[in-house]
Parts: C-alpha cells; structure tokens; sequence
C-alpha cells in the first residue's frame, strides 16, 4: 500500500484509480493499462478491477476509470 494513502472514515470505501501509458509499446501493441481499486475503513479489498485499454489517449484513459469506478460505486 502507498505510505500515503489515507484510510476512508468508518462507513465510507474509498476508490483509487491508477491509469498508466508506457512510452514503448508491449510485445502485443498495448501502450496503455487502468486499474481501479475500492477498500473500507480498515483497507479491506472490497473490489477491484484491471487491464488493458486500446486505442486511447492518456486523458480518456483516467477518465474512463473514474467513469467506472463511479458506476460500479453507485451500483
């Protein structure tokens, strides 16, 4: 775990996002890759997801995550 993450407050998950472009591309082409983490108050996995994303830019690429991590956290 980061050293700086904080813990959410008790009742409350916190949702952290990490999209990422490498500046040369994968033996298969891919260049870019997100992942999407939620933990409570005492940073227990709740859910999580990750993988790859072609043909985006860097900018859509985070906002794809936190577009997802929003729906997913509505749900």
């Amino acid at each position: 775990m980061d050293p700086s993450w904080e813990f959410p407050k008790r009742g409350f998950v916190k949702v952290n996002i990490r999209a990422s472009t490498l500046a040369d591309a994968l033996q298969n082409g891919n260049v870019n890759g997100v992942g999407i983490l939620a933990r409570d108050h005492r940073a227990t996995y709740l859910w999580g997801i990750m993988g790859p994303m072609r043909g985006v830019g860097f900018l859509e690429l985070q906002l794809w995550a936190i577009h997802k991590a929003m729906l997913t956290a509505y749900r």
